[in-house]
């Protein structure tokens, strides 16, 4: 194992271990990719969720992240990707984030950046 990884390793058993936890005793990291919303502040001719951006859906609301992300913390589930849509535009982020728990899975976001500052990626 290269120094660099281990060194990942290292930072992830020290700042999330429920995470790596979840990732050494599977030996795999399978990701769900949670499409909340599908608002976007672009409208991109190829985009391939621009069919289902305007109609009458029923939107998941955070109670349902958490019960759905309760069950994929029971089943070993390590690794989430917020994507929509474009997640940054999203007014409620932070409280979707801590539906999911932070402490118990890996959160990436699919995102443009168009929306993102220094500021934000801090956050």
């Amino acid at each position: 194992m290269k120094k660099t990884e281990q060194e990942n390793r290292n930072n992830l058993k020290l700042n999330k271990p429920l995470v790596y936890n979840k990732i050494i005793n599977n030996q795999i990291a399978p990701i769900i990719q949670l499409q909340y919303s599908f608002k976007c502040n672009f409208n991109c001719e190829h985009c391939s969720i621009k069919g289902f951006q305007h109609k009458d859906r029923r939107h998941l609301t955070p109670t349902d992240i958490k019960d759905v992300f309760d069950q994929a913390d029971a089943l070993g589930l390590a690794r989430v990707t917020i994507t929509g849509g474009e997640p940054l535009v999203f007014k409620d982020l932070d409280e979707l984030i801590e539906a999911i728990g932070p402490e118990r899975f890996w959160i990436n976001l699919d995102t443009n950046c168009w929306l993102l500052t220094d500021e934000l990626a801090k956050h």
